[in-house]
């Protein structure tokens, strides 16, 4: 028995970023407006075989492969492929019927045009026998600065102080709003198709949600 629960612990694995393009670090590369998005990486010491991964909040939304060496190549789908999975801001609406991806929503709802339309992946995943009975566990694959987070609308503080996950926009938008008497900052610039957004949980007294230099704090992380 302790055996088995040994082996069902989670395990966080750093994986090494890929760059691409000269400028600065990046792992990830966009096919211009409402194009595709491309992630890639590298899992060190990775021993789980040939995968396929997809975003956790939806497979519809891209797919992709881990290799048996641990590369992995991500591909988040353009505008005509995703449309149904688009949802509007909507506070009203039910728990399934909007996008729940902005930490200030009615602030959002309220300045957003009308027929603006969003997407989120706050992960990547894939199932896996890691086990000597074949038990099928998830993994999670993302980028933070601990475990990653797939809750949605805002990383949990106990799982890192940051978070990285990807928006699609169906069109070009800024948010910058406070809300919850100052407890919450939005600083958002999103462009027409997929966008790269950062949450900054570090100071307990303030959760921050914004576009711009990705934290250094953060690395992929893989948690089995």
């Amino acid at each position: 028995m302790q055996r088995h629960f040994t082996r069902l612990l989670t395990t966080t694995i750093t994986l090494a970023f890929v760059l691409i393009g000269c400028d600065q670090p990046t792992d990830s590369e966009s096919d211009g407006v409402d194009g595709p998005l491309v992630l890639e990486g590298q899992i060190d010491n990775y021993d789980l075989g040939e995968q396929q991964i997809s975003p956790s909040s939806s497979s519809s939304l891209g797919e992709g492969t881990l290799n048996p060496d641990g590369s992995f190549s991500m591909t988040f789908f353009r505008a005509q492929e995703i449309q149904e999975e688009l949802q509007p801001v909507d506070p009203d609406g039910g728990l399934f019927d909007k996008f729940s991806g902005f930490i200030c929503e009615e602030e959002a709802d309220a300045t957003l045009p009308t027929d603006a339309r969003f997407a989120i992946a706050p992960a990547l995943t894939f199932a896996s026998d890691i086990d000597d009975d074949a038990v099928s566990e998830v993994a999670t694959l993302g980028l933070s600065s601990d475990e990653p987070d797939i809750s949605t609308p805002v990383p949990n503080r106990a799982q890192g102080d940051y978070h990285v996950r990807w928006i699609f926009a169906s069109q070009s938008v800024t948010l910058d709003h406070q809300c919850s008497q100052g407890e919450r900052v939005v600083d958002l610039e999103l462009n027409q198709g997929w966008n790269e957004v950062a949450y900054d949980l570090s100071n307990r007294d303030q959760i921050r949600q914004y576009t711009g230099d990705r934290p250094s704090e953060v690395d992929w992380t893989l948690e089995i």
